[in-house]
Order: C-alpha cells, then sequence, then structure tokens
C-alpha cells in the first residue's frame, strides 16, 4: 500500500521545505524562555515543532504540543529521586521520538551532559538528526571533564547554531569541525516583554520604586551572578570614582548559587569605602519587576571576562539603555562603540571608570544611546529572522 501524506502534512513541507517533525529540547523549564519564544516562531513560519521540556516549564509563551517530562530545575526531590525521574524522562523522549518520527531534534542544553550525551547514539539510530544551540563555547566554570564532554557533544551533532561570528570562529578552531556544520542564528528578543506584563505600581514611578533619588546617577549590573561577569571590576571602577561622581550608585540585581562569591563582593566593597554605594539584590528577579528596573537604571554593565554572547545586553537594548560592556567576545558584534554602548579595555576597572565617566558627562549622548540602542534591536534581535535562520539550518542538514 503506498502511504500518502495528510493536507496538513504536505502543507507544512510546501511551507518549510521540511516534510517531517521536529523535536526540540529545553531543559530548564521556568529559567529561560529561549526555547519556548524560539520554538513558537518556528511554529508561526509553518514548521511542525513539538517541544519537551521540564515538568514547571513556563506556559503562555509556545502555543504548540508542549511535553512537560524532565524534572523541574527546582522541584524538591532528592537527588537519586532526581536522576530517575530524569532517566525516566528520557525513556519517554525516546518513546515519543519512536510515535512521531521527527526527522530532527534540536537541543537548547542538556541538564546532565554528562549522561545526556550517551543517548545521542540511540537518536541517531532512529534516523533522526541531531542538532544543538551552543550558546556557550565555553562552559565558563566547567571543570576540564566538563568541558571535555561538552566537546565531544558538539563534535556529535549534525549541526550547530551559535548566536555570534565569534562562538562561529571559535567553534570552527576548537573543534575542527566542517564550517559547514556551524550555522549563525542571532538572538532573539520579543521588545516589549517585560512592560506587557510589568506590575503597574513599579512603573509609576521606577526611581521611587527601588529607593533611589532623581539626582542619582544608577548603574544596574542585572542576571544571573558569575565570578566571570566582573561584578568586582564594577565595584572597584566604583571606588575610583567615589570623589568624583558622588551621586553614582551601583545595583547589583540577581540570582547567585555561590554565597561565598557575594561575601567576597561585599568584603570588597567595604573594604574600598563604597559599601553605602553599592546595593545588592541577590534574588530572581520577578519578570514584573524588570521593566521598572531598567527604567530606574541610567546606564547597564556588562564588565564581562570572558563571553560569547549575552540575553542581558539584549533586555538592555529593548528597554532603550546605552550599556558599558567589555571589548570582548561577542560583544564586539553587538555592542557598537560610542552609538549603543561603551566598549572598555577587558578585566580593566580603571577604564571601566573612564567610560562610566564619559557616559555620565553627557547625559543628553547617553539618553540618545539608548534609543540608537532600541532600533538596533528592532532591527537585529526579531525572533522571525532567527526561526528563518533556524529552519535554513534544518534543511541544509536533510537536502
Amino acid at each position: 500500500m503506498i502511504e500518502t501524506k495528510t493536507h496538513a502534512a504536505q502543507e507544512i513541507a510546501d511551507n518549510t521545505g521540511l516534510d517531517f517533525p521536529v523535536l526540540m529540547y529545553e531543559a530548564w523549564g521556568g529559567q529561560n524562555d529561549y526555547a519556548l519564544q524560539l520554538a513558537e516562531a518556528l511554529r508561526k513560519q509553518g514548521l511542525d515543532i513539538n517541544l519537551v521540556g521540564a515538568e514547571d516549564g513556563m506556559d503562555g509563551i509556545y502555543s504548540g504540543r508542549h511535553w512537560k517530562i524532565i524534572p523541574g530545575y527546582q522541584t524538591p526531590y532528592g537527588r537519586v529521586t532526581k536522576l530517575v525521574k530524569h532517566l525516566s524522562g528520557w525513556i519517554k523522549i525516546l518513546n515519543l521520538i519512536k510515535k512521531i518520527k521527527p526527522g530532527v531534534i534540536h537541543f537548547q542544553a542538556l541538564r546532565l551532559p554528562w549522561l545526556d550525551w550517551i543517548f545521542f547514539d540511540i537518536i541517531r539510530r532512529l534516523d533522526c538528526k541531531i542538532v544543538f544551540t551552543a550558546h556557550n563555547t565555553k562552559n565558563h566554570e566547567a571543570s576540564k571533564f566538563q568541558q571535555w564532554v561538552f566537546d565531544r557533544i558538539y563534535k556529535a551533532c549534525d549541526l550547530l547554531f551559535v548566536q555570534t561570528e565569534f562562538s562561529k570562529k571559535v567553534l570552527l578552531q576548537n573543534l575542527d569541525i566542517e564550517a559547514n556544520r556551524v550555522r549563525l542564528a542571532p538572538r532573539g528578543t520579543v521588545l516589549w516583554k517585560y512592560e506587557e506584563i510589568a506590575e503597574p505600581t513599579s512603573l509609576r514611578n521606577p526611581r521611587q520604586f527601588w529607593n533611589y533619588n532623581p539626582e542619582d546617577e544608577v548603574v544596574l549590573m542585572f542576571g544571573l551572578i558569575r565570578e566571570y561577569k566582573g561584578a568586582d571590576l564594577l565595584i572597584k571602577s566604583l571606588a575610583i570614582l567615589k570623589d568624583k561622581r558622588p551621586n553614582l550608585k551601583v545595583l547589583i540585581a540577581g540570582h547567585c548559587y555561590h554565597k561565598r562569591l557575594i561575601e567576597s563582593y561585599k568584603a570588597l566593597a567595604e573594604k574600598l569605602g563604597v559599601e553605602d554605594r553599592v546595593r545588592f539584590k541577590i534574588e530572581r528577579i520577578d519578570d514584573g519587576q524588570v521593566a521598572s528596573l531598567f527604567r530606574a537604571a541610567d546606564l547597564i554593565a556588562l564588565p564581562y571576562k570572558r563571553i560569547d554572547q549575552s540575553a542581558v545586553l539584549v533586555t538592555a537594548y529593548a528597554h532603550q539603555k546605552t550599556v558599558v560592556a567589555s571589548a570582548t567576545g561577542g560583544f564586539l558584534e553587538n555592542v557598537k562603540d560610542e552609538q549603543t554602548g561603551y566598549l572598555f579595555k577587558t578585566e580593566s576597572a580603571e577604564d571601566l571608570a573612564k567610560k562610566i565617566e564619559t557616559a555620565f558627562s553627557d547625559p543628553e549622548k547617553l539618553r540618545e544611546m539608548g534609543q540608537k540602542a532600541l532600533r538596533f534591536a528592532q532591527s537585529n534581535y526579531l525572533w522571525e529572522t532567527t526561526a528563518k535562520a533556524t529552519l535554513d539550518g534544518y534543511r541544509s542538514i536533510v537536502s
């Protein structure tokens, strides 16, 4: 008997050039909406996209089929229970692959890389291509063994997506793989996402909501706090400027997994005599307060010691905020010096201080640069563009 495609399947094939479903794997549930935004953008392009995610995955972004079968990151299970549930989740995923027969499985991250990559060989035997988005070419806090595992994972994939040319160059140099196996898919953003879900009270007077005065010069460092992101450099730069700019304030806001790291930053601020000028809000910032937080700030600091790309940069641009960023990695591509932000010499607190001083010495230019940053985001950070680049990549490995 000759099998014929359904009308819906034929329409999908005609629209996308792909005559099979795609399975996307996102491991972190409520912590990161990247996979959900991309899956929704691909669905709008006409792709038959199916999402496998964590039990605590977000709702309201992706409107397609969403299987929440991976143990949630913040669920109260013990380690052994989490491991058992994780393996059980993999059995469900493999059964799902057998059922829907995707031509591609696209990984956004792996919860347990040292274990998960073992399943790649089984996936291949099910006639499924493996795609991975390398959000970072190096795991910034990984051991040598962990990085070795990631390199093996990347080499095992049929296709890798990166978000900057810098990342592409690094992978090609480090992995010695064919150039056509690494493709650029710039990061997208929903420009008004945080504005639309903002708490009304937080937007009435953002400065007042975050306890700052109108005359304060507020530098915000936002996001998950890790050593390589360089909060120590920002604190040192504040100390350099404390007499010259008496209204300069620093707000470090975000979650941190390492209590000792925060303690070291507080000790540094006290040692340098700026403890009254640095505020630490060490918690996951509620999405409803993000818009007011960025509105309350004058300048967004990205003093990273090493980086491929940053969602915080995109968020800053979406809120019409100028950034001051280290001249490294993907920042060299996405921060237009003295247009959308200021680039400073990597790991130099002195140069960072100079750029902060320059930024606040001309408030009108600072606002104009924020407007340019928004226009840059509107032109370069569209999920539709990301989805089209992703579709082109899928086609390249099945044609």
